[in-house]
């Protein structure tokens, strides 16, 4: 029987530097057996040039609460050194809890990872 450590392992299928950024691709079914792990490797991973923590949810097709709080302690751990958590496209069911929890308005959110790279997000650019 693998553990809850295997699960969010085989949950996390790539992580690597982009353009400055940390990227982390995810795929499957995310719930309360892989959050805890989720989010010690999304906050504890190498220091990037970049404070952002990118999360490429293309291949996610569910996500609980519990996974959300991985991703606010994300948010906020990037937030404390001026970046930001940067969710890529993620599919209906996972899309539809971030608008149900309000999170939508807090993190940002991408169509593509070539956005989700950029320096600057969109959500994030300075007033002139």
């Amino acid at each position: 029987m693998p553990s809850i450590e295997d699960n969010a392992v085989h949950a996390i299928v790539d992580r690597r530097l982009v353009r400055g950024s940390t990227v982390v691709t995810l795929a499957g079914e995310l719930d309360i057996a892989q959050s805890r792990l989720l989010r010690r490797m999304l906050v504890q991973m190498p220091a990037a040039p970049l404070p952002n923590v990118v999360v490429d949810l293309r291949q996610v097709e569910f996500i609980d609460c519990s996974v959300l709080r991985a991703f606010v302690s994300v948010h906020r751990s990037a937030r404390l050194h001026a970046g930001c958590l940067r969710l890529v496209a993620p599919r209906r069911e996972p899309l539809h809890l971030l608008r149900m929890s309000r999170l939508d308005g807090i993190f940002c959110l991408h169509r593509t990872l070539e956005a989700a790279v950029e320096p600057v997000c969109a959500t994030h650019v300075p007033a002139n």
